[in-house]
């Protein structure tokens, strides 16, 4: 006697908050790799290497590392995205400051000015690129999608 597999029904809610999970680990994801990279407070790679006295062979490694990271993470988000996506992510992002500033949430004059601000912008806009990278991915239903170079 064979026993039917048993079929798994998600909800749509669930899907919702799969997805925003997904896009919320894209966002530290990238936040983690470009301030492991770079930021004001020097504990950072670059921080790490300019503070040292010799170049050592874990700089090195660690260097490599992040580089390979930021091209696969950018190529990812840009294949996805394109020019038009990258543009569409920017005036979104802008939009909803406008609106978060206009509403008075945040005050956007002293935060222009911080670095901090403008890595976390970057970094939204490629976590938006991974994010839209995974749901073609499942709206597709393929494996995987590859497309050619840029």
């Amino acid at each position: 006697m064979t026993v039917a597999p048993r079929i798994r029904r998600v909800s749509r809610a669930t899907r919702r908050w799969f997805y925003l999970w997904q896009f919320i680990r894209g966002l530290l994801l990238v936040q983690f790799l470009l301030f492991a990279t770079w930021n004001n407070s020097g504990y950072s790679y670059v921080g790490w290497v300019t503070g040292a006295r010799h170049f050592t062979a874990l700089m090195a490694v660690a260097g490599i590392a992040l580089l390979v990271a930021h091209v696969v993470v950018l190529r990812i988000a840009f294949v996805a995205l394109n020019y038009a996506g990258i543009i569409a992510a920017s005036l979104l992002l802008a939009v909803l400051l406008l609106t978060c500033s206009q509403l008075d949430l945040i005050a956007l004059e002293p935060l222009t000015r911080q670095v901090e601000f403008w890595l976390f912008i970057v970094a939204s806009i490629v976590s938006i690129g991974l994010g839209w990278a995974k749901f073609q991915l499942r709206f597709s239903g393929q494996a995987n999608v590859l497309k050619s170079p840029p």
